[in-house]
């Protein structure tokens, strides 16, 4: 069998596959805007190479295209978008072609922009009502141009018309809700606005992925939660607040962020699952590639027969002067600004 490559090893190859792809996606825009069709077979190959890389270490590709910066996020999104719904999909024990449709789905949902100007897409301040129209219309435009594409599955049509949806019906652009949105319409709104929070844009500072799926939570109407909560555990990040169990054999609660790129999920541990008791609590950082300690899973509390959770989770919270930044949920960069 052929060795395993480390974290560091995946990051090369995974950056190369990010390149090769990212070309393809700047020159897919470039054609969509003289009107050609979508060469959806490119776009396959593209996708399998990274459905490959998650295979090898699932960290190593998601972490890095998140680093991107504000001139790349147009082309960018699209590859991040692809990851995280082969990701998402792998996790949930989808069939491998579904997987790698998803992937094309990813690659391709954002194609309508190009019937939106740069100027509207990277302005800093607020869009106006014609502005938002505009911005509103990429959906459709993209259906529309992946229709006529040979080719295109089923899966991207659906993902690429449906993925500003939200699950109370407030989304677009055709106001579904509920069971009327299928499960890749879901997934793809939660890849969608995850990738949108934590990335840097013209008229926001980027959002680190616990603070992203803590605000994303609390979205009341915009997601549909039980998903929501299988992607926060597909990347193996998880809101503030949350429950783990660690390789230990303790129990903590999830504080925040830590790690150059805030790729560390910090826990602050307070229960020994061993002797049922309380401890002092400690932080401790667990990094991405990490096989101990390292987070096994989500808990519930019912389990333990913790009494009145939530003042628990409460003290454990303020245990301490260190702080977590979480994003204000109605900071005007919430749920609106990531329809863009």
């Amino acid at each position: 069998p052929r060795r395993r490559r480390g974290y560091a090893g995946e990051c090369r190859r995974a950056k190369r596959a990010i390149e090769r792809t990212c070309e393809a996606v700047v020159d897919m825009f470039d054609a969509a805007r003289l009107g050609r069709a979508v060469e959806v077979r490119r776009m396959v190959k593209l996708a399998s190479a990274i459905g490959a890389s998650i295979e090898r270490d699932s960290k190593a590709l998601i972490n890095l295209v998140r680093l991107k910066e504000k001139d790349e996020y147009t082309y960018l999104h699209s590859v991040a978008v692809c990851a995280l719904m082969i990701n998402f999909a792998r996790h949930m024990g989808l069939e491998p072609q579904e997987v790698e449709d998803l992937g094309v789905a990813g690659l391709l949902h954002d194609v309508g922009k190009v019937a939106v100007s740069d100027a509207i897409l990277n302005k800093p301040g607020a869009l106006s009502k014609v502005e938002m129209r505009s911005v509103r219309s990429h959906p459709v435009a993209g259906h529309r141009l992946l229709a006529s594409s040979p080719g295109a599955p089923d899966l991207a049509l659906e993902l690429c018309l449906r993925h500003h949806e939200k699950i109370d019906g407030s989304g677009y652009p055709g106001g579904l809700k509920g069971d009327e949105l299928s499960l890749a319409a879901r997934m793809g709104a939660i890849c969608d606005v995850y990738d949108a929070v934590t990335s840097n844009r013209p008229y926001k500072d980027a959002w680190t992925p616990c603070g992203a799926l803590t605000a994303m939570q609390k979205w009341t109407g915009h997601f549909d939660p039980m998903l929501l909560d299988r992607f926060a555990d597909s990347l193996g990040i998880f809101p503030v607040g949350t429950l783990v169990r660690l390789s230990t054999g303790e129990l903590g609660v999830v504080v925040g962020s830590a790690g150059d790129a805030d790729e560390d999920v910090v826990v602050r541990v307070f229960f020994d699952c061993e002797t049922l008791s309380e401890i002092e609590p400690i932080d401790r950082a667990i990094a991405p590639a990490a096989e101990h300690p390292r987070i096994i899973s989500r808990d519930s509390p019912n389990f333990w027969r913790f009494q009145d959770w939530d003042v628990l989770r409460v003290r454990i919270l303020a245990s301490s002067t260190a702080s977590a930044a979480v994003p204000d949920p109605d900071h005007p960069i919430g749920p609106r600004g990531a329809d863009r």
